[in-house]
């Protein structure tokens, strides 16, 4: 691999690993917090390995070095995707402190339900790696993530032999699952919401048509705010009353988008086209019943300025917020300005000047597209303008120095064009 195809590794794994990792917010793993919610100066990417699995596949992973606002420092370990694995937090002189897995991947690990005679902590101590090596050997030998219960079960007892464990069947699960799914009653009293008889209505009918457990409930107050996640308004009126938007578990598993049905007074939208923009909305506010506005909270836009430092933000116009549509056309336009600034600054064909030149046009550009979308956006706006000015004062000084250089040649080649013979004589007449 070149420099310049690890270099686009480098920048496509931290934009995933800002869009997809959390962290925990220290060392005693009670709070996670997601890595793009931190400061970009304290995060900062180590390196990419692979890990040769035993299949012969190649499995790999990012390293990044974070530091947490309470000053701890761990290194995090995210799949090819950006997705967080585990942090192990060091000292000062990076010795392994204490190694963690992060809660998703706790999750993706524990993902088979059994029954098993034994502690939480026993269940963590069979199945969870206790360190980064332990985690990285099972990664080569998969291991880490059982397949199945059985796999499960096996994993546990080769820990702990005697162990009281068995795989819980598809009835039990079931039971246990309607017994933890709320219903819409349940959920209005938790959530402190009354759900129109209209909607009620239109919750049991799926339930007994197709079987699906309605999930979550989320009101919005400012309709325009829910269309602008998606791809088009999805006919709700700007003007009309709050938005009811109803996340279901879709039946249809290969879809990975829960069903999203939106009610805004007398009209129900059930259309699918809409449930992976709405899922990751509702997924934004699971833990939220009633808001006023409704805001993406996953596109970002970044910036990596002259001296190598990133710094991100959330893309939000003003004053009206941009449809995730027109979002993606943006993200397109400015990764195109990105790969085109690479392509200049890896020129072999161009002088310093000159890369410095098309790199200030390009940044030019990013401002008139933050200009045309409306992108609110200062911390980013000012990098760029600061970048503007060093470029400048950059070529100022090249210019200075050509000037210097060609007024010097030129005293260099006046000095050689004098005949040294003049020179001879006027000093033997000084002479005499």
């Amino acid at each position: 691999m070149d420099s310049r195809d690890r270099y686009l590794e480098e920048q496509y794994l931290s934009s995933k690993a800002y869009e997809n990792a959390e962290v925990y917010t220290s060392s005693e793993g009670n709070e996670t917090t997601p890595l793009r919610d931190l400061d970009p100066s304290s995060v900062q990417l180590l390196d990419i390995g692979e890990i040769q699995k035993e299949d012969g596949e190649v499995f790999r992973v990012g390293y990044f070095e974070v530091t947490l606002p309470n000053g701890e420092k761990a290194i995090l370990t995210v799949d090819k995707d950006g997705q967080d694995m585990s942090l192990d937090f060091v000292d000062d002189e990076g010795n392994s402190q204490k190694f963690m897995l992060t809660p998703r991947m706790k999750r993706e690990i524990f993902k088979f339900q059994v029954e098993a005679k034994m502690s939480t902590e026993e269940l963590q101590d069979a199945l969870f790696p206790s360190s980064q090596d332990e985690m990285e050997k099972e990664i080569a030998q998969d291991t880490l993530v059982p397949k199945s219960a059985e796999e499960t079960i096996k994993k546990i007892k080769e820990k702990n032999p005697e162990a009281d464990v068995r795989e819980v069947n598809n009835e039990e699960q079931q039971e246990e699952a309607e017994k933890q799914e709320p219903d819409e009653e349940e959920i209005e009293e938790d959530n402190e919401i009354e759900i129109p008889e209209k909607i009620k209505d239109k919750v049991e009918e799926i339930r007994e048509s197709e079987g699906a457990q309605l999930k979550h409930v989320l009101i919005a107050r400012n309709p325009s705010s829910i269309s602008d996640q998606l791809i088009d308004t999805a006919g709700l009126q700007d003007n009309g009353g709050p938005v009811y938007c109803l996340a279901f578990a879709n039946a249809d598993l290969s879809s990975g988008s829960d069903r999203i049905i939106f009610v805004q007074g007398e009209r129900v939208v059930d259309d699918r086209r809409y449930d992976e923009d709405a899922t990751n909305m509702m997924n934004d506010y699971r833990h939220a019943s009633v808001v006023e506005n409704v805001t993406d909270k996953d596109s970002k836009v970044y910036y990596t300025d002259i001296d190598g430092h990133t710094t991100v933000a959330d893309l939000v116009a003003t004053p009206k917020d941009l449809r995730r549509q027109d979002k993606d056309i943006l993200a397109e336009k400015l990764n195109e300005l990105e790969n085109k600034q690479k392509g200049i600054l890896n020129s072999t064909n161009l002088t310093v000047d000159e890369k410095i030149e098309k790199c200030q046009e390009i940044n030019q550009e990013r401002l008139q597209l933050f200009d045309e979308y409306g992108l609110d956006i200062p911390n980013i706006r000012s990098e760029i303008s600061a970048d503007i000015d060093i470029g400048e004062e950059v070529q100022d000084d090249i210019e200075d120095s050509q000037q210097e250089d060609a007024e010097t040649e030129k005293e260099d080649d006046d000095e050689e064009g004098r005949d040294p013979r003049e020179a001879n004589h006027n000093h033997e007449r000084n002479l005499y």
